[in-house]
C-alpha cells in the first residue's frame, strides 16, 4: 500500500510538473526555433521564482510578460523563444525553462519593438526593495512581483515613460516627406458590435455598432448604422479611423468576418483580438456603462452618463467591451470625458466613400501607400504633432455647413493677406508669428493625456504645463495685446478670433501655473522625484521621510569626529567609489592598527577601504530612509497627477483650438501658391453647380512645378448635369475627373484652389468608380467589385452628390459592359439627378447626349 501511494504521489508530481510546462513550451505541431530547447532537459524541482512566474502566466493568458528580475528584465519559456525571434538577443535553458534577458535601461526598446510586431506585452516589477524587505518579517521570501503595465499597438503611447520610451519625431517639411511619424498618427482601438438586421433576414444586412477610443489624445469616435453585405459602410469607417488594434465582439456574421481579413490582411501593423459579445448583450453593456460612470457620483459624471445615454444601443454596447479591455491596462478614464465623443460622420460633414477615399488619393497615394503624392501631403505644413493629425481629420472630413466653411475661408484669406504683406514689409507680422509658437510646441495633445493617465514622467508634465502657460501670453504678445487682452482687435475673422481667444485662455494658463508652483521644476527635468515637492503642508509624508533621510544623512556625518580620534586621521572624510559603495573609510595601506571587525570594501596598492559596524548600521538605516522616501514621492506623485483631471477638459480645448490654427496656418501657406483663388460657394437654395476656369490638379501643379495643363469643367443641375469624357488612352482624363472632385474637396475643408475661378454648391459627398481591381478575400472578381461600387454609387448618390465614373463596364464583355455603362449614366442623370464626370471607351454612350439634350456633354479628351 505504501508503494501504491508513493507511486501516486509521484504520479501527482508529475502531472502537476507537466501542467506547469505546458505554459512554457511549444505545442510539437509548431516550428521549432534554433534557440535551445527545455524537452531535453531534465526535470527539476521549480524555484520560488519559477513558481511565481508559472503563477503570473496563469494570471495573465496570451499576454508576452517581461518580468523584472534584480537589475535584468527577463523573459520565460516560449515568452523568451518570441523575445529571441523578434528582438535578436540570445535565449537559452535556465533549469526548468528557456530564458532570456535584457537590460532595464533598455525596456522600453523591446517593449516597443514587440509591441510592434503585434504582440500584447505586459511588464512585470518587483513591489518590494531590498532595503524595505530585510527589514520586513519576510526577508526570507522571494520578492514579491505584479503586473503594473500592459501595452498593445493601440495603447502603446498611452504608457509609462520608462516603459515604452519617447516617440521620435520624423523630420518633415510640408511635401516631400514620405511619411508622418507614430506622433502625427493616430492609435485607435475600434471595437465593433453586430447584429442582424430587422426585417432583413436573407440579404446579410447587419446593424454595426463602432466606438473606437484614442487613448493617448482622448478622442472617442462612435458611429451605429446599417450595412449590405459588402460591408462597404463599415470598411468606410475603418479607413476613416486607420485604427491600430481592433476589439471584435463575435460571433460576427461570415460577410463581416471576410471583410475584417481582407481589411487586416491589406493593413500593415494591425492587430485585431476577439472577445465574446454576450456579456454585454441584452441590457448588460447598458449596465456596465450606468456603474462605470455612477462610480463618485460627481455632477460630472453624471453630466458624461446623461450624455452616453444618448447613443444609440449598439454603441453602448461597443463602448462598455471597450471599457472592459481598458481597464486592466489603466486608460478606462479616457471614456469618463463624454465631451470628447463625437460621432464618426457628423451630419455637417461630407461623406467620402472608401473609394473616394482611395482612388482620389486623399490620404495616400495608390502607388506605394505613403502620403507623398496625396492630397494630404499637399496640405501638410502643420508645425506640431497635433496639428497633423487635426489635418488628417479635416481633410477625411470635408465640411457640408456653409456658414463654418465660408469662416475658414475668410480665417485663410486673412492669413494670406497677413502673408502677403509680411512679404512686402519683410516682417512676419504679429498673426503669422504664431507659426513661431507652434514650432516650438511639444506634442501636447498627447502630453495632456498622459498626465490624465498618471504615465507622465515629471519631466514631460513639467515641459506641458510650461508650454500651456507660455502660450497666452506668446499669443497676447505677438498680437501686441499684452496680457489684459480679451481679444485681438486687429484679428477680422470671427474663426480666428475665437481660436485665439481659446488657445491664450486664462484659466488653463493660471491652472498650468498653480500646479507648477507644486513642483520644483529643476528637479522635475533632471527626473529627480525625491526632490520634486515644494508644498509641506500638501505632502506631509514626504516631507518626514525627507527628514528621517536627513537625520542618518547626519548620523553618518556625526560618526566622523570619533572616527578620525580612533584613527589618528584628522583630515579623514567619507569617500564613495563608483560600482562600490559610498561612505567608505580610507585607511593607509601600510596601517596594521585597522579593527579586526571593520569589512574591507575595496584596495589599492596605497589605501584600503573600509566599513566600520556602525557605518554599516547606519547604511542601512539610510538606504531604509531612502527607500520610505522613494515610496512616499511615488504614491504623491500618483496623486498629484490624479488631481489634474479636473482641469483636462479646458486644457483640451485650449490645445484643439492650437490644432485648428495650425492647420489653418497650413492652408495658408498652400494658398500663397501662384494661381490659387478663393471658391465662391452657391446659398444652400440655389441649384447645385461645379463651376471651374482654368482650374489645375492640385498635386501635380506642385508634383510638376506648373507644367499642368489648365481646364475648364461646368456642370449645373438645370443644365448640363453630366460630361463624358472620351479619347485615347493616357489622355489625361482620369487626370482630369480627379481634379474636379479633389477641388470639391479642397473647397470644402477650407482652403483656397488652383484656378482662374471656381464656383460650386456645397456638396454633401463624392462618389467615385475608377480603375479594375479584385478582391480575392471578399470573394469578389474584378467584374463584381465594378458592379458592387455602382450600385452603392445608384443607391447613396443624391442631387447635391458629385459622381466621377471611370470606364464603367471594363470588366466583362463589350455588350454586357456598354449596356451597364449606358443603364447606369442614364439613370444619373434622369433619376438621382447628381452632377457627373462619366469616363468611358465606349462611344455608343455617347448617344445619351441626343436623348439629354443640354443635360449632357462630350468634350472629347
Amino acid at each position: 500500500m505504501k508503494s501504491s501511494s508513493k507511486k501516486d504521489k509521484s504520479a501527482q508530481r508529475d502531472k502537476g510538473q507537466r501542467s506547469i510546462a505546458s505554459f512554457f513550451y511549444r505545442p510539437p505541431t509548431q516550428p521549432k526555433q534554433a534557440t535551445a530547447q527545455t524537452d531535453s532537459l531534465p526535470a527539476q524541482k521549480h524555484t520560488p521564482l519559477e513558481l511565481q512566474v508559472v503563477e503570473l502566466k496563469r494570471a495573465y493568458p496570451g499576454v508576452l510578460l517581461i518580468i523584472e528580475v534584480g537589475y535584468k528584465m527577463r523573459f520565460f519559456g516560449e515568452d523568451a523563444e518570441t523575445a529571441a525571434r523578434e528582438c535578436n538577443i540570445f535565449c537559452y535553458p535556465d533549469r526548468n525553462f528557456m530564458t532570456a534577458s535584457i537590460p532595464v535601461p533598455r525596456l522600453h526598446v523591446y517593449v516597443r519593438r514587440l509591441v510592434e510586431a503585434g504582440y500584447k506585452v505586459g511588464v512585470v516589477r518587483q513591489t518590494e526593495t531590498a532595503a524595505l524587505k530585510a527589514a520586513g518579517s519576510n526577508r526570507y521570501t522571494p520578492f514579491t512581483r505584479k503586473l503594473t503595465a500592459l501595452y498593445t499597438r493601440s495603447t502603446l503611447e498611452a504608457g509609462l515613460l520608462d516603459d515604452v520610451g519617447e516617440t521620435e519625431l520624423a523630420q518633415r517639411s510640408g511635401p516631400g516627406a514620405d511619411a508622418w511619424s507614430n506622433a502625427q498618427l493616430s492609435n485607435y482601438l475600434v471595437c465593433i458590435v453586430e447584429q442582424p438586421a430587422a426585417g432583413h433576414g436573407g440579404d446579410g444586412s447587419v446593424e454595426i455598432g463602432l466606438a473606437a477610443v484614442e487613448t493617448s489624445t482622448g478622442d472617442v469616435l462612435y458611429a451605429e448604422f446599417r450595412d449590405s453585405m459588402m460591408r462597404s459602410e463599415l470598411e468606410a469607417r475603418l479607413m476613416y479611423a486607420a485604427p491600430r488594434e481592433l476589439l471584435l465582439a463575435g460571433p460576427l456574421s461570415s460577410a463581416s468576418e471576410k471583410m475584417l481579413a481582407s481589411y487586416t490582411g491589406q493593413t500593415k501593423g494591425l492587430r485585431a483580438e476577439t472577445v465574446s459579445r454576450d456579456k454585454y448583450s441584452g441590457g448588460g453593456g447598458l449596465a456596465a456603462i450606468t456603474a462605470f460612470y455612477g462610480a463618485t457620483g460627481s455632477k460630472e459624471e453624471a453630466g458624461a452618463l446623461d450624455a452616453v445615454l444618448q447613443l444609440p444601443t449598439l454603441v453602448v454596447q461597443a463602448l462598455a467591451h471597450a471599457l472592459d479591455y481598458l481597464t486592466p491596462f489603466g486608460l478606462e478614464a479616457i471614456l469618463r470625458l463624454g465631451a470628447a465623443f463625437r460621432p464618426f460622420n457628423a451630419v455637417h460633414e461630407m461623406s467620402l466613400s472608401p473609394n473616394a477615399l482611395r482612388q482620389l488619393e486623399v490620404l495616400r497615394n495608390s502607388d506605394d501607400g505613403s502620403e507623398r503624392g496625396s492630397l494630404l501631403w499637399l496640405l501638410d505644413h502643420t508645425k506640431t504633432a497635433f496639428g497633423g493629425r487635426a489635418l488628417r481629420y479635416w481633410v477625411a472630413h470635408p465640411l457640408r455647413h456653409l456658414d463654418r466653411i465660408r469662416e475658414r475661408l475668410d480665417a485663410v484669406e486673412e492669413l494670406v493677406a497677413a502673408a502677403s504683406t509680411a512679404q512686402l514689409e519683410d516682417e512676419p507680422g504679429p498673426l503669422l508669428s504664431i507659426n513661431k509658437t507652434l514650432a516650438g510646441l511639444p506634442d501636447l495633445e498627447r502630453g495632456i493625456t498622459r498626465i490624465l493617465h498618471r504615465t507622465a514622467s515629471p519631466a514631460e508634465f513639467v515641459t506641458m504645463l510650461r508650454a500651456l502657460a507660455s502660450i497666452a501670453v506668446n499669443c497676447r504678445l505677438q498680437l501686441g495685446e499684452g496680457d489684459a487682452a480679451d481679444h485681438a482687435p486687429g484679428v477680422q475673422s470671427p474663426l480666428l478670433q475665437r481660436l485665439l481667444q481659446a488657445a491664450a485662455s486664462r484659466q488653463v494658463a493660471a491652472a498650468a501655473r498653480a500646479m507648477l508652483a507644486v513642483v520644483d521644476e529643476g528637479a522635475a527635468m533632471a527626473g529627480d522625484k525625491l526632490g520634486l515637492f515644494r508644498s509641506e503642508a500638501r505632502f506631509p509624508h514626504v516631507f518626514a521621510c525627507r527628514a528621517e533621510l536627513a537625520a542618518c544623512e547626519a548620523g553618518l556625518q556625526g560618526q566622523l569626529p570619533l572616527l578620525r580620534k580612533r584613527l589618528r586621521l584628522p583630515r579623514l572624510e567619507f569617500v564613495s567609489i563608483t560600482n562600490q559603495a559610498d561612505y567608505l573609510i580610507e585607511v593607509p595601506a601600510e596601517r596594521t592598527d585597522v579593527p579586526k571587525d571593520w569589512q574591507k570594501i575595496c584596495s589599492t596598492k596605497k589605501v584600503h577601504r573600509y566599513h566600520p559596524p556602525e557605518v554599516k548600521a547606519a547604511l542601512s538605516a539610510l538606504e531604509l530612509a531612502k527607500e520610505r522616501l522613494q515610496a512616499a514621492c511615488a504614491a504623491a506623485w500618483e496623486d498629484f497627477l490624479a488631481d489634474f483631471a479636473q482641469h483636462y477638459a479646458p486644457f483640451r480645448v485650449a490645445v484643439q483650438a492650437l490644432a485648428a490654427l495650425d492647420v489653418l496656418l497650413a492652408f495658408a501657406q498652400v494658398s500663397c501658391n501662384p494661381g490659387y483663388v478663393r471658391p465662391e460657394f452657391v446659398e444652400d437654395e440655389a441649384e447645385p453647380q461645379l463651376q471651374v476656369t482654368s482650374g489645375r490638379h492640385p498635386v501635380l501643379d506642385v508634383a510638376l512645378e506648373g507644367a499642368v495643363v489648365p481646364n475648364d469643367t461646368h456642370l449645373a443641375h438645370s443644365g448640363q448635369r453630366a460630361i463624358i469624357v472620351t479619347g485615347p488612352n493616357m489622355g489625361g482624363k482620369s487626370c482630369y475627373i480627379r481634379q474636379a472632385a479633389l477641388m470639391a474637396i479642397m473647397a470644402q475643408v477650407g482652403c483656397l484652389v488652383p484656378a482662374e475661378a471656381v464656383r460650386l454648391h456645397v456638396m454633401d459627398a463624392i462618389y467615385t468608380r475608377m480603375g479594375a481591381s479584385d478582391n480575392l478575400a471578399m470573394g469578389r472578381s474584378t467584374f463584381l467589385e465594378e458592379l458592387t461600387e455602382a450600385s452603392e454609387i445608384l443607391t447613396h448618390a443624391t442631387p447635391r452628390s458629385l459622381v466621377i465614373i471611370d470606364e464603367l463596364g471594363r470588366g466583362t464583355s463589350t455588350h454586357d459592359g456598354l449596356a451597364i455603362a449606358i443603364a447606369s449614366l442614364h439613370h444619373l442623370v434622369s433619376q438621382t439627378r447628381c452632377l457627373t464626370l462619366f469616363v468611358t471607351h465606349y462611344p455608343k454612350v455617347a448617344s445619351l447626349q441626343q436623348e439629354f439634350p443640354g443635360k449632357s456633354h462630350d468634350p472629347g479628351a
